[in-house]
């Protein structure tokens, strides 16, 4: 229902990211300067220019990209640079096709009106699904043009000696930030703040987060996390889009990481931003702990007739990194093996 929509930012950034790809790959000399660890881009050579280019429409986007604290990937291309140099180059071709010849087969069955009206709706679906995905692009760059801001006045903060340490100052309120550049707020006070919300925050990071919210048993009201099946461990989530395959779990918590996740195995991951966005290309399937089947996983995965299951509690502690999964997308499970 969702898929082809050349209107959809995501879809549009992932086929920039596959010709990037496909640019960096047919590249030797760069490709091997790139898995060096080396982000000096070798001056107007058609990849350095594309990749810049790339980074003028979407460098405000990244890992953990609704945290104004994040470095973007304009900020820190060498992160995106590793991301390419581990992506398999790669086409849609064969997926458009395969969402073709499934569409005429539904229509074969379809009476004229009722063809017409599956069609229209399938469109407005369409139409809203991408609107909904294009506005995170949007809220997202709001969200790096207040962190461009903010790290304007550190810089000022800093070479006044009013900071010292980079990044402490997005441990202070906006209007803490205004009394320290006004002289309203003396540094000493402003520091033992900084101390205090970074060992909380370190604190709070120690006791790990629920993976699912509101997500109860309707009788026992606790959450279902598994159960038994033939022999094996049952998980269950959301439907993000259908599909079922078997393969092996690669469980990985940070989207530099994507080198581990070989053509064919199942990404599971804490939760999915576009910094993830290439290794769902590689996957056969995708199991996440955080999201919905209107999350940015769902939609993606559905672009790519992958099959994904979201809001899978305790999915990234329950699954070990290489064990064998049966992933029923449409029924909602993961069989653990």
């Amino acid at each position: 229902t969702y898929h082809g929509r050349s209107d959809m930012q995501s879809m549009q950034m992932l086929a920039q990211l596959s010709d990037l790809a496909h640019m960096l790959h047919a590249a030797p000399e760069v490709l091997a300067r790139v898995r060096a660890g080396d982000t000096e881009l070798p001056v107007g050579h058609p990849f350095t220019l594309a990749f810049h280019a790339f980074l003028s429409r979407h460098g405000h986007r990244g890992p953990k990209e609704i945290d104004i604290a994040a470095p973007r990937w304009r900020e820190q291309p060498g992160m995106l640079l590793k991301i390419l140099a581990d992506t398999p180059p790669h086409t849609q071709d064969g997926i458009h096709g395969a969402f073709l010849a499934e569409r005429d087969t539904l229509n074969g069955h379809l009476k004229p009106w009722q063809r017409w009206l599956t069609s229209r709706l399938a469109n407005r679906i369409s139409h809203y699904i991408a609107l909904r995905e294009n506005t995170r692009h949007q809220h997202v760059f709001a969200f790096d043009q207040m962190r461009q801001r903010v790290l304007e006045i550190e810089q000022t903060l800093l070479s006044e000696s009013v900071l010292s340490t980079p990044g402490d100052i997005f441990y202070l309120y906006a209007d803490e930030i205004t009394q320290l550049l006004n002289s309203e707020l003396n540094p000493t006070a402003a520091h033992d703040l900084i101390r205090a919300r970074r060992r909380e925050r370190q604190l709070l990071a120690q006791q790990g987060y629920a993976e699912t919210i509101n997500v109860a048993d309707a009788e026992t009201g606790t959450e279902t996390v598994g159960d038994s099946y033939a022999g094996h461990t049952l998980l269950t989530g959301l439907c993000a889009s259908p599909g079922s395959v078997e393969g092996t779990a690669r469980v990985i918590f940070d989207p530099g990481h994507a080198h581990s996740l070989q053509p064919g195995d199942i990404l599971v991951a804490p939760y999915s931003d576009p910094a993830w966005t290439p290794l769902f290309v590689r996957a056969a399937g995708a199991i996440i702990a955080n999201g919905s089947f209107l999350s940015h996983a769902g939609t993606v995965a559905r672009e790519l007739h992958l099959p994904c299951l979201v809001d899978v509690a305790d999915c990234t502690q329950r699954i070990s990194d290489g064990q064998r999964l049966r992933l029923n997308a449409s029924a909602g499970t993961v069989e653990l093996l």
